[in-house]
């Protein structure tokens, strides 16, 4: 015979008048009960049941409600939606000639039952809702670990989102929010981190009265990671040499090799690598001298974008080989040509109109197109902030926009006409 802590508890509720007169009815279904268990009954009044399943822990038991038809109405429909509530199992022994019979007996909630119903059936109900319990006690155990569970991975995320606004704080503090306003050129940027750090990073830089230097680096990846990789570029990259107090300009390559020295020698090399165009413009003389590294190759945008030549650089990726050797590539802009460096994001933004999901994932040269675009009036300050503006908007309308795949830079330098900066 099983214990009585194993036995099925039955928890006999109703006014006391009426409980006086169901009691023998219960016990006699209990003695109908089938099998050789023995139900637990306990009795309590109708208002403490309430109560109790009201608690924030769920009642334990079958509770068996009897009521007469002088009992307030109110109880039934507290005791139909509490077992909703509540998941308590609740039997609802109501008088032959009660009227709320035939309302409450279409109520899905509960069990409603007459008090002359039979014993031996209802001990079979009564039974079955006991051992259903059990059931829904262990799946309410689990319910309530999983929802314990959900609100510490809640809070863990939330946790994390401030975090990484932080980080992205951080970061914004090595990246200008808009290009510098430097005498003799102009400059434009775009800017487009995929998601709250980025791991693209550029630069502008007065080196001294007639050079400026410029920098686009894309860490491979994005996320934390390469962001993380990006403010180590920014702190290691050495553009001037400090001789006898005197500054002196590093050379493109020569800044380039020693940046990857310093990637290679960090704890950890070898796992992240990045890309990246260094080089510098006299204001003066419009000379152009750069050095890449593993870099999609810049673009010279001739005569207001006349024609496209590209400025093929050989050296490899940083962080990977201590002794990489980088070259420099030297050419003069014309008064109307301007420089376009870009990270290697825009490959798979553009798409031809009603490419599949597949398709979109590709990347395409597309992008070469709407890029060289960027210096179309480039001598004139206004034209290029237009024409940043209008590529902008072209971004905000590609496929797969709002998740965008990878992070997006485009920076472009280009000499200004007089009467253009005069104006501007």
């Amino acid at each position: 015979m099983p214990d009585a802590l194993d036995a099925p508890k039955l928890i006999l509720a109703a006014p006391n008048a009426t409980l006086d007169r169901v009691r023998a009815r219960v016990m006699t279904m209990v003695e109908a009960w089938p099998g050789n268990e023995r139900p637990v009954v306990e009795t309590s009044p109708l208002t403490e049941v309430i109560g109790a399943m009201s608690g924030a822990r769920p009642l334990r038991g079958v509770v068996i409600a009897a009521m007469s038809p002088d009992d307030a109405s109110m109880f039934a429909y507290q005791l139909a939606d509490l077992a909703q509530t509540s998941m308590t199992p609740v039997v609802l022994l109501l008088h032959p000639d009660d009227e709320r019979l035939a309302r409450l007996a279409s109520d899905e909630r509960l069990v409603v039952e007459t008090w002359d119903a039979d014993p031996a059936y209802l001990a079979a109900v009564v039974r079955t809702l006991s051992r259903r319990e059990k059931v829904i006690q262990r799946l309410d155990q689990d319910l309530r670990l999983t929802m314990a569970s959900l609100r510490g991975a809640e809070t863990e995320m939330e946790r994390m989102q401030e975090e990484l606004q932080l980080a992205a704080t951080v970061q914004r503090e090595f990246i200008p929010k808009h290009p510098p306003q430097i005498e003799g050129l102009n400059l434009g940027v775009v800017f487009r981190p995929a998601g709250y750090v980025s791991g693209d990073i550029f630069e502008f830089s007065a080196l001294d009265d007639e050079h400026v230097s410029f920098f686009l680096g894309d860490a491979v990846g994005h996320g934390v990671p390469a962001a993380l990789l990006t403010l180590v570029i920014a702190k290691s990259l050495r553009k001037l040499d400090r001789v006898d107090g005197d500054f002196t300009i590093v050379p493109p390559a020569e800044a380039l090799r020693r940046l990857n020295l310093e990637l290679t020698d960090r704890p950890g090399a070898g796992h992240r690598f990045a890309t990246a165009v260094y080089g510098m413009i006299n204001t003066s003389t419009r000379e152009v001298t750069l050095a890449g590294a593993g870099h999609p190759a810049p673009m010279v945008l001739r005569d207001g974008q006349g024609s496209v030549e590209r400025i093929e650089t050989d050296g490899p990726l940083l962080g990977v080989f201590p002794q990489a050797e980088f070259n420099e590539v030297s050419f003069t802009l014309g008064e109307r040509d301007s420089l376009l460096i870009y990270s290697d994001g825009f490959e798979t933004v553009y798409h031809e109109t009603g490419a599949n999901n597949a398709a979109l994932k590709l990347p395409t040269h597309l992008h070469l197109d709407r890029l060289a675009a960027l210096g179309k009036g480039s001598w004139d300050p206004q034209r290029v902030r237009e024409a940043f503006d209008l590529f902008e908007r072209e971004l905000d309308e590609q496929a797969g926009s709002l998740h965008q795949g990878d992070d997006l830079t485009a920076m472009l330098i280009a000499p200004c006409e007089l009467a253009a900066c005069a104006a501007a």
